[in-house]
């Protein structure tokens, strides 16, 4: 998603390196550690100033990113959803958008948070929960805890194996991931909301 020219004095949203949400005005990119689950869909919240970028996944605050100078003032005001972020990024985005907003002044935590209960999106009431042994050879097993507003939904989960830095994690869509000797790598296991 972009506003403007993101070289100038526009901005830009994406997926950057490593998978990982990045906004980009005057040519800087401000890449965050935050990821989007694959087949799930997700309330993206973004929020700036002068000061930091907010991004809020699901009502919730991920992330945020610290950044100096004035807010952009794209005097274009081309908006453009999908591509590659008026050339900010290096591929297109894949996936799907609905129901975007943009609004002229940044929105406090308690907004976002009222947006996301009002969107009636299913939310964890009781965690999802990891059964297994964590050595070579296991099998580990997810449990998908209790969801609000899911009677009808679908689950889905994401294994990731990251690096040991909880970086560059890559999606495994099972709800069993068996365990084998990979060096320094994490494994984490992100399930999402339902679908519906």
């Amino acid at each position: 998603m972009a506003h403007g020219n993101p070289a100038g004095n526009g901005w830009a949203l994406g997926v950057g390196a490593k998978r990982k949400l990045a906004w980009v005005t005057g040519g800087v990119h401000l890449t965050s550690k935050v990821s989007l689950g694959s087949n799930v869909w997700t309330l993206l919240t973004v929020t700036w100033d002068n000061q930091k970028v907010r991004i809020y996944r699901n009502g919730v605050l991920a992330k945020s990113v610290n950044r100096n100078g004035a807010a952009p003032a794209s005097s274009s005001h081309a908006l453009v959803l999908g591509g590659n972020g008026a050339g900010a990024f290096s591929g297109n985005f894949n996936g799907r958008l609905d129901e975007v907003a943009v609004y002229s002044q940044v929105l406090a935590a308690a907004r976002v948070e009222a947006h996301f209960q009002a969107a009636h999106v299913p939310a964890n009431t009781a965690p999802p929960t990891i059964t297994g042994s964590l050595t070579v050879g296991s099998t580990l097993t997810a449990h998908p805890g209790t969801w609000s507003d899911a009677a009808n939904a679908t689950r889905a989960y994401q294994w990731q194996r990251c690096d040991a830095d909880g970086e560059d994690c890559g999606h495994r869509r099972r709800d069993r991931h068996d365990l084998r000797a990979d060096g320094r790598r994490r494994l984490h296991d992100a399930p999402g909301p339902p679908r519906r």
